[in-house]
């Protein structure tokens, strides 16, 4: 028996597909109150994005802040586990600069 209303289309589960930037590592990583915003999308996104690059540029960061390599190789596995790297080529920087305008848009 169908119920007013309802479909015969069964439901879809929409996936949560999150790109995160070096900013947001950062943040995560300094454990401010920015950070635990990115927090809250490791726990709560059911697919995990970062660019290749940012892995290069949050290097770059600590490098120049004297912080110990082996800190920042720990930082960067950590990126590793909890997201899927993504190399950068012009499909994908395309679409990345697209994503990025839309929720800006959005945001406002």
């Amino acid at each position: 028996m169908q119920t007013k209303g309802a479909s015969n289309l069964s439901l879809r589960q929409i996936a949560v597909k999150t790109v995160l930037d070096s900013y947001a590592w950062i943040e995560h990583f300094l454990g401010s109150e920015k950070g635990s915003k990115t927090d809250e999308i490791l726990q709560t996104s059911d697919e995990i994005y970062t660019l290749d690059i940012v892995l290069a540029e949050i290097a770059r960061k600590y490098i120049r802040e004297g912080v110990e390599d082996n800190i920042i190789q720990l930082r960067l596995q950590q990126i590793e586990d909890a997201s899927n790297i993504v190399a950068l080529n012009a499909e994908t920087a395309l679409l990345a600069a697209k994503y990025y305008l839309e929720k800006q848009a959005n945001a406002n």
